[in-house]
């Protein structure tokens, strides 16, 4: 909330969203699906890539508009 209430456009999270906690899936410990929804519950744009493919993760980077008052967060899955 933080982050909106101060315009903080070129705050970007990224998240390795690769489903371990330790020597526990993350889903087992608590449930974090949907993640990128609670994120937007927030007002946070929000990307979903796959965290392996340097493409995707060039084409989110490139594409982010940091002028625009909304902190962001990328979603690097599996």
């Amino acid at each position: 909330m933080t982050a909106m209430a101060n315009s903080l456009s070129n705050l970007v999270f990224i998240i390795d969203r690769n489903y371990c906690q330790a020597n526990i899936r993350t889903e087992d410990l608590i449930p974090l699906e949907t993640l990128g929804n609670k994120f937007k519950a927030f007002c946070f744009e929000v990307w979903e890539v796959d965290g392996h493919s340097f493409q995707e993760l060039h084409e989110c980077f490139e594409s982010i508009d940091y002028t625009n008052g909304v902190p962001k967060v990328v979603i690097c899955r599996l």
